[in-house]
Order: C-alpha cells, then sequence, then structure tokens
C-alpha cells in the first residue's frame, strides 16, 4: 500500500445492482444502493470508500470499529444505539455533516432524500485488539462479541 493515495469520487463505481458478483456487502444493500471501497490496508487496520441509499433504503450494522462519515449529498436518519449501555440515539444527516461512530455501536442508518441519493464517505479504522484479532483469528476480543 502506498503512503499517499488518491481518488476522485465516480458514482458510476459505487456498485448498486444486486446481480453485481463485484459487490460490497451484497446483502446489506437493496438495488440502487451500494458501497466502493477505494482503500483497505494491508493489515486490516483501516479502510475507506463511498456508500450509496436512495430513499427508503437503509441498512443495520455493528460497528466493531471506528467510523467516520462525511455526507457529501442527499439526507438520511440515523438511530444509533451503544450495546453497553443501551444509549440510543438519533439524529437527521444532510450533505456536509461529519460523524463519528464509535466501536461497539448498533447502527440504523435510512436515507429520507426523495430528490437525490444519499453519498457518503466512510472511514473505518479499527482498534488495535480488533484488528490483531480479524488478521489472526485468536479468540474474540470483547470488541467483536
Amino acid at each position: 500500500m502506498a503512503i499517499f493515495e488518491t481518488y476522485s469520487l465516480r458514482e458510476e463505481d459505487i456498485r448498486v445492482r444486486v446481480d453485481d458478483p463485484q459487490r460490497l456487502i451484497p446483502k446489506t444493500f437493496a438495488q440502487g444502493g451500494g458501497m466502493y471501497r477505494f482503500i483497505t490496508a494491508p493489515d486490516l487496520s483501516h479502510r475507506g470508500g463511498f456508500t450509496k441509499l436512495t430513499l427508503g433504503q437503509g441498512f443495520k450494522s455493528f460497528f466493531w470499529y471506528d467510523e467516520y462519515w462525511f455526507v457529501i449529498q442527499g439526507r438520511s436518519r440515523v438511530v444509533a444505539t451503544d450495546r453497553a449501555s443501551g444509549l440510543v440515539t438519533e439524529r437527521p444527516l444532510k450533505a456536509r455533516d461529519a460523524v463519528f461512530i464509535g466501536a461497539g455501536t448498533h447502527i440504523h442508518h435510512e436515507c429520507t432524500s426523495s430528490d437525490e441519493p444519499l453519498i457518503f464517505m466512510y472511514i473505518a479504522v479499527a482498534r488495535q485488539e480488533c484488528a490483531r484479532a480479524v488478521r489472526t483469528s485468536r479468540p474474540r476480543p470483547k470488541c467483536l462479541l
């Protein structure tokens, strides 16, 4: 992996067809939504890319890593639940919003834009013990339970 990488977003790079064999995590997104990953560290310590959702589409996920989002276009609603405390936080998102999601958070994210798709950049950063466990298949640390 190079020290310096660049990528210019091309919406067509985000794989959105359900029959596309190159689609990332295909069971997460309905037709029209998807992801494009432009970088992944060899040690799996971080990765970055773009996600696209259309009106009414969304996803649910558990984040075992810290993740940062920057909304490029569109609007959405996020419900975040902290696994340890049970604290629930709901927020609307719009273009130019920056988001942090800490490891151990359950997310329910839904696009609410009717005039344009939601597109956001994500950067996922594994906590050291989690990245090491994923790489080596050692017993799962608390972040993965």
